[in-house]
């Protein structure tokens, strides 16, 4: 299972560099000398370098913290029980819920 993708903005999570790249676009060569060419700027600029980590760091920790990890467990789990007991009052099954 992988981990649920994170929304890139330009200029916020991503500061110099392009957003990802779509699975539907340019080729794979292409889209390898793209990398190539910003792991060589990476490179090439340490104070980018780190910066970009810095505000990835903090975009993982304002995402995937304890508080919003529980607070988001808590909406699905409450919604699930309201689902629950509107089915019930209506007499459909567990099976409908979904």
């Amino acid at each position: 299972m992988s981990a649920p993708a994170l929304p890139i903005r330009r200029g916020r999570n991503v500061t110099e560099l392009n957003a990802p790249y779509p699975v539907s676009g340019p080729s794979p060569l292409r889209r390898s000398r793209r990398v190539a060419r910003h792991a060589l700027r990476l490179i090439d600029d340490p104070e980018l370098a780190a910066r970009i980590g810095r505000e990835t760091q903090k975009n993982v920790a304002d995402k995937f913290s304890r508080g919003p990890c529980q607070a988001g467990l808590r909406r699905a789990i409450e919604s699930t029980r309201r689902k629950w007991r509107e089915r019930q009052k209506t007499g459909r099954g567990a099976s409908e819920i979904c």
